[in-house]
């Protein structure tokens, strides 16, 4: 699956693995629902929350 252009911009990608900065994670979950890409990869989903 190809991410859009709008969450794409902001990912952190090391190898196949994307990460998204704390600060900009609402922003993401916003621009994906609409989209159903958070039903489509919750398997694959993993939420890592730093709370430093």
């Amino acid at each position: 699956m190809k991410l859009p252009k709008n969450i794409l911009d902001k990912a952190v990608k090391s190898g196949q693995e994307y990460g998204w900065r704390r600060d900009d994670f609402v922003d993401i979950i916003d621009a994906a629902l609409p989209l159903d890409l958070i039903e489509k990869v919750k398997e694959n989903l993993m939420i890592i929350i730093d709370l430093e």
